[in-house]
């Protein structure tokens, strides 16, 4: 039978067939795991992804699990996301993939994103062991004219294994 004769469901059928077989759960470094392997897969749209911050409302910003930024942080991080000018709170998909894991003692997920901070000016990476500490918004060590900024994503860790022990 050709492709375009199929129904959906008989296509979702053969898929599942072939498919991995199903999980009903999994552990804060699988998922981070996953997301490492797909930002190989693909350097450009998991970045996009991840980087992608919406509006959402009070109701959501208290949610117990789901973490949740101000959105004047994310203006001043960074200046290329379009974020009304009345949005208080955003959320992005670290957050709700955190939501599902709950948080440790200081009220944070499993999940975290990885940036390599570079200066606005110069592009320079600092990711030197003398640059350990220089803070977003700071200015550049380097060429002392830039400010410090989050660049591209390099990856995500499993932050509560960092505090197992």
């Amino acid at each position: 039978m050709s492709d375009d004769k199929r129904n959906v469901t008989d296509i979702l059928n053969e898929w599942e067939k072939e498919a991995t077989p199903r999980r009903e759960s999994i552990t804060p470094q699988e998922a981070v795991d996953m997301l490492n392997s797909l930002l190989k897969l693909d350097a450009s749209a998991i970045p996009a992804l991840t980087d992608h911050r919406v509006q959402c409302n009070e109701a959501l910003a208290e949610h117990p699990t789901v973490q949740v930024g101000r959105a004047t942080t994310w203006r001043k991080a960074r200046p290329d996301l379009s974020l009304s000018e009345d949005a208080q709170h955003t959320v992005g998909l670290v957050g709700l993939l955190n939501g599902f894991f709950g948080m440790n003692e200081q009220g944070m997920g499993p999940i975290g994103a990885l940036y390599q901070d570079v200066c606005d000016t110069c592009h320079e990476e600092l990711n030197r062991p003398e640059d350990k500490g220089i803070k977003l918004g700071e200015t550049c060590p380097r060429c002392n004219e830039g400010t410090v900024v989050i660049g591209p994503l390099v990856g995500f860790k499993n932050t509560w294994a960092d505090q197992a022990g």
